[in-house]
Parts: C-alpha cells; sequence; structure tokens
C-alpha cells in the first residue's frame, strides 16, 4: 500500500481525526459502531458519506448524538 501513496489503520478515529472526507462502507449493522468510534472527531467541517444501504442521513445523526439506531 504505501507504494501506492496509501496508509492503513485499524483505527477508526485516527482516520477521522486525520481527514475531511468520511465514506461510511460497511455493513448496515456496523455503521453504530464505525460512528461510536469517529463521532468525537467530527466536525462540521467534515464531509460525511454514507454508501450503508437503507441507512438514512437522520439515522446517521441519531447514532452520533445518541448512541443507537
Amino acid at each position: 500500500m504505501r507504494k501506492l501513496g496509501c496508509r492503513t489503520t485499524s483505527n477508526n478515529g485516527h482516520v477521522a481525526d486525520d481527514s475531511r472526507i468520511l465514506i461510511l462502507a460497511v455493513k448496515p449493522p456496523v455503521i453504530p459502531k464505525v460512528l461510536k468510534d469517529v463521532s468525537e472527531f467530527i466536525t462540521p467541517q467534515h464531509l460525511v458519506i454514507s454508501v450503508a444501504m437503507g441507512i438514512t442521513t437522520r439515522q446517521i445523526e441519531k447514532v452520533r448524538h445518541e448512541g443507537f439506531l
């Protein structure tokens, strides 16, 4: 991956803290865990894109603020 200029980590919080665009490309049941990992790092300047089927923006906001779907 380094050859391609990519960095990897298993820490979702580090990714969110080091990025301005977050693409949530996980299965819907995993969304709450990922959002729990990144919520404290998301600012109004972040663009959050979800490709999780059936997960709405409202649900993502609810998980970010309340911790559950």
